[in-house]
Formats: C-alpha cells, sequence, structure tokens
C-alpha cells in the first residue's frame, strides 16, 4: 500500500503545492501448497511446475494462480479418478486460493486370461472378444470388468472333456476379467473313456 500523500495500493498521483511526504509498502505475494498423493502405478505432473509425484508431492504456488494436474499412468494402467479437489477421470485444474490437496488413483487397464491344454486328446480354443486363438498353452490381455466367453473345438477323433480352473465342467466358458485368470482345457480322444476326471 502507499502511505502519506497518497493510500491505497493504486496509481499514486501527487500535486506538488506544498512538501509532500509519501511511503511505500511491498509485500511478498501470498502463496498456498498443493499437495497430491498417487495411489497406484503412475505419476503426477503440475504446470506450472512445482509437483512431480511421487518424489516432489507438496508444491507452493501463488494465491490465484491456475494450476494443471497431468496423470501419467504407466504400462498397464490407467488413470481411474481424481480425488480431493479434483473429481472424475478427466483432466484436472486447481484455483490456488487455499490449501489444496489432491488424489490420484490409478488401476489396471488390461490383465492376463492363460489357457493351459491337458491333452489326452487336441483341440483349438478362440475367445469372443478375440483374443485366444490356440491348440497350445497361450495368453492374452482383455480389458479389466471385460467379460470373456471361451469355444473349444476339438480336432477330428477328439471330444472336448472339461474346463478347469476359473471355469468348470463342459459348457461355456465365461470369465469377468476383474483379475488375471488361468483356465485348463481337457481334451481327449475317441479311445479314452473319463468319468469324474480320472480315467
Amino acid at each position: 500500500s502507499w502511505n502519506g500523500a497518497c493510500s491505497g495500493s493504486a496509481g499514486c498521483q501527487i500535486t506538488m503545492d506544498q512538501p509532500r511526504n509519501v511511503g511505500a509498502t511491498f509485500s511478498g505475494l501470498q502463496e498456498f501448497p498443493l499437495s497430491v498423493n498417487v495411489d497406484g502405478s503412475g505419476s503426477v505432473t503440475s504446470n506450472p511446475a512445482g509437483i512431480n509425484c511421487p518424489g516432489t508431492c507438496v508444491s507452493d504456488f501463488v494465491d490465484g494462480s491456475l494450476v494443471t494436474l497431468s496423470a501419467s499412468p504407466e504400462a498397464g494402467f490407467e488413470l481411474s479418478s481424481w480425488n480431493g479437489a479434483c473429481s472424475g477421470s478427466a483432466g484436472c485444474q486447481i484455483t490456488m486460493d487455499q490449501p489444496r490437496n489432491v488424489g490420484a488413483s490409478f488401476q489396471l487397464s488390461s490383465v492376463s486370461l492363460t489357457v493351459r491344454m491337458k491333452c489326452l486328446g487336441n483341440g483349438r480354443v478362440t475367445s469372443t472378444p478375440a483374443g485366444i486363438d490356440c491348440t497350445s498353452d497361450c495368453s492374452a490381455s482383455f480389458a479389466v470388468g471385460s467379460v470373456v466367453n471361451l469355444t473349444a473345438i476339438p480336432n477330428a477323433d477328439n471330444v472336448f472333456q472339461n474346463w478347469t480352473g476359473a471355469c468348470s465342467g463342459s459348457a461355456n466358458c465365461s470369465v469377468t476379467m476383474n483379475e488375471a485368470n488361468t483356465i485348463g482345457v481337457i481334451w481327449a480322444n475317441d479311445e479314452t473313456i473319463f468319468i469324474d476326471g480320472m480315467e
């Protein structure tokens, strides 16, 4: 602020019709801390610079400044949501008019489904959606939460016996991919009789 012949914090104009005294008081700009917490496999950076978390997860920003946070998930992960001063899974912009806290949660974007052949016969296994199409042990990645349907197609002179692992029995195999799963496929040839999984 000004003091003496001027006052306030705007401009100072003086008519010099007598001796005048003017004072000017300066103060530093007020700053507020921004704290970031990362949950899962990923990182968060800020513009303007200051936050690079994990690592530097607290930084001060000038009162009234607009800070943009960017999330960078590691391979195989995605940003699940912001929390605290931001929400949702879109961009995060914060006006620093007070101390702020922001959390970023990362989750797996895909998980693996492994098929293992247990053969006294031979055949092919395919999946919907596409990804699995094999006649020997194989695996593929699917989006978290997706439903994968497997189909067993025996070769000539062979029969499909049953599923094991994440599926069982001989009916259709449907797996919800909330985590990595392994499924066994038991084939039999026409000359082999299986009762309850035993020859």
